[in-house]
């Protein structure tokens, strides 16, 4: 990764969703750098001997052992912390427990991981049995593009391996070769990947002491390894930081967007359901808008007929009262209401009870729990736990953040309590009244506007002269007039079967935002392979 491509990375954590990053990866970056020396991290399991060889390798240099630097092995380590050794700073970290599932081990690991990505030199300590649970671990470690002379390995108490060095030192010699030949093929190392097979505390003459005098391991110098190792740092701290820190810094980069990208990736398949559950609610209600369309162009065209035989009644019978005349539009408004207002109690009746299916399924309930995660408020029990997505969703675009807030307003709407509802609630809530008192309601009020209308029509024919023209204009007003008040009536009715679809398929309105979203994150996801590769 080159200096340019640097740039790139940083411009991709900016830009990324749930950035902008690259401020918090130059704020790690640059206390880093600040060490002058060469950092050396020495990184593997817990069991591996990590704090025995930093103490060997300081006795041996004659510096102190501080007091945080625990032998045991058990997990001793909780922090990664450093030491000044020949001219480089050598760091413990705590040891990796693969497969951990408690606090302590997974906070152990993650610590041990964020170390190794913010070092000049790696250390990797393996037993002899060479890496066995953490054995993917260190593949993963070794493909974030080491330098050959970054990434060393250490094949630690080597004493433990089988071969006694006092009885069978060309033995112990040939076992070291062979499992040295072993880690190379197993973890694909070239050849040149320096591989130390040491003995740090040979027999346990030292045990978890940390005061130990130099002369106690001279009886095994010959062949514990040691010497090879601290000769090598010491070279390091001669030659200084130098590429070594370059090479660091190329690959903290690609490695800050590889761990990146990997979230982004992990969390991806949450967005995808998501989309796609409001994918199949938009398409629902498109689909229930359609029907309700078609049943409000059915009754519009019925309508007229209706009025125009109401109308009719009252003309052959120029006598009758306003109440007759009222029974007989309730007669003939009756007929055509229950013909459409069925069709739309049918629609409704689906509607209410697929949204009740629908939030039973997986898919809706892990979209609204993306919704709840958004806007801050607790999710469903039986949802998943999106709650990890908090640092994407608060960083998205401001339409589906907007679409994400006035969406759980609708879903709390449609969930909320029943016994105080609003006035838009009241209207939707009248769906629920039989077929028979919902046409009566409609269509005693038409009717009776209808006959108002009528009698107005008689004073104004009473008034006039009886001339053709002029009765048939007043017979097409008043047919008008009165369509005019049936439709208000009938409107307001489709008004509230729209707004009961509307509220029922709220997440629908997630659709265009939410499959928006989920392309730019596998945008975002597609250049940082570019980058890193």
């Amino acid at each position: 990764m080159s200096s340019l491509v640097v740039e790139a990375a940083k411009k991709w954590l900016d830009e990324v969703p749930g950035g902008p990053l690259a401020k918090e990866f130059e704020t790690q970056w640059a206390e880093f750098n600040a060490e002058s020396k060469p950092v050396v991290t020495v990184f593997g399991s817990y069991d591996t001997g990590k704090s025995s060889l930093i103490r060997r390798l300081l006795v041996d240099a004659g510096a102190d052992v501080p007091e945080w630097l625990t032998i045991s092995a058990r997990h001793e380590t909780f922090e990664v912390r450093g030491v000044e050794l020949a001219g480089c700073v050598i760091r413990d970290t705590p040891g990796l427990a693969v497969g951990a599932h408690d606090v302590r081990g997974e906070t152990n690991t993650r610590l041990a991981h964020e170390a190794i990505g913010l070092t000049d030199i790696a250390i990797v300590t393996v037993t002899p049995q060479l890496a066995t649970g953490e054995h993917e671990q260190i593949r993963k470690l070794i493909s974030n593009g080491w330098p050959t002379d970054g990434l060393w390995f250490a094949i630690s108490r080597f004493d433990e391996a089988g071969r006694d060095p006092d009885s069978d030192l060309d033995g112990y010699h040939e076992l070291a070769q062979r499992k040295t030949a072993e880690l190379r093929e197993s973890l694909g190392l070239p050849d040149d990947t320096p591989v130390f097979v040491v003995a740090q505390d040979p027999f346990q003459f030292a045990g978890a002491d940390r005061d130990v005098e130099r002369d106690i391991w001279d009886d095994s110098r010959e062949w514990d390894g040691m010497n090879d190792l601290f000769g090598a740092i010491e070279r390091v701290g001669q030659d200084g930081a130098g590429p070594l820190r370059a090479a660091a810094e190329q690959r903290f980069w690609a490695q800050a967007v590889a761990s990146v990208a990997n979230e982004l990736s992990a969390q991806l398949p949450e967005f995808e359901v998501a989309a796609a559950a409001a994918r199949d609610v938009e398409s629902r209600r498109d689909q229930w808008m359609t029907a309700l369309a078609d049943a409000d162009s059915a009754a519009r065209a019925g309508l007229k007929g209706a009025i125009q035989e109401a109308i009719r009644f009252a003309s052959v019978n120029p006598e009758s009262t306003q109440e007759q005349i009222v029974s007989a539009i309730e007669s003939s408004l009756d007929e055509w209401y229950r013909r459409v207002g069925q069709a739309v109690d049918l629609l409704l009746q689906d509607v209410e009870k697929s949204a009740d299916r629908r939030r039973t399924e997986p898919s809706w309930q892990r979209l609204d729990a993306l919704v709840a995660s958004a806007v801050g408020r607790q999710a469903a029990k039986e949802a998943p736990d999106v709650t990890r997505l908090g640092p994407i969703l608060s960083k998205m675009g401001p339409k589906l953040i907007s679409n994400l807030i006035e969406v759980d307003r609708l879903i709390q709407k449609r969930s909320g309590p029943k016994t105080t509802p609003g006035p838009s609630s009241q209207k939707a809530r009248s769906w629920s009244q039989s077929d028979t008192e919902k046409a009566a309601k409609m269509i005693l009020t038409v009717a009776i506007e209808i006959a108002k209308l009528i009698d107005d029509l008689r004073s104004k024919r009473a008034t006039a002269n009886h001339a053709r023209e002029q009765a048939r204009a007043l017979n097409d007003q008043l047919e008008s007039d009165a369509t005019s008040v049936a439709l208000g009536e009938w409107q307001q009715i489709v008004d509230q079967a729209r707004e009961a679809i509307e509220n029922a398929t709220a997440e629908a309105e997630l659709a265009p935002s939410l499959s928006e979203e989920v392309e730019v994150i596998r945008r975002a996801i597609t250049n940082a392979d570019e980058l890193t590769a």
